[in-house]
């Protein structure tokens, strides 16, 4: 097994063992383990200083917030639909793939594109 990439700030050792999914904190002979990287860096807030330990609370911090979906506004919402006719990429235009017509136009060799549903 690998060794666990250690963390040093002042006289702490910060690390992580993955068997356990256990946080340690050594400082001199004196070890402590703790199940979330919160609740260590609330006891040892210096371990911030590190910069890794720094984004994974911020990480984790930001997947815990709440997001709203994103809407379209009255304006957006009337805007006028764009539409434009183009090759069909599946065939190159043919209407046929492998001697069939091709799913993707219908054997048109054309496809009719919007703006409506972005």
């Amino acid at each position: 097994m690998t060794q666990p990439k250690t963390h040093h700030v002042g006289v702490l050792t910060a690390y992580y063992t993955k068997k356990g999914r256990i946080w340690w904190v050594e400082q001199g002979d004196k070890q402590e383990t703790f199940k979330s990287i919160e609740e260590m860096v609330d006891k040892y807030p210096e371990l911030l200083e590190v910069e890794a330990i720094k984004m994974s609370v911020e990480r984790r911090a930001m997947a815990r917030t709440k997001t709203t979906p994103v809407t379209l506004q009255d304006a957006e919402k009337s805007a006028d639909i764009l539409t434009k006719t183009v090759t069909c990429y599946y065939c190159s235009g043919n209407g046929e793939v492998a001697f069939m017509p091709c799913s993707n136009c219908g054997g048109t060799g054309k496809i009719h594109l919007s703006t409506r549903g972005l």
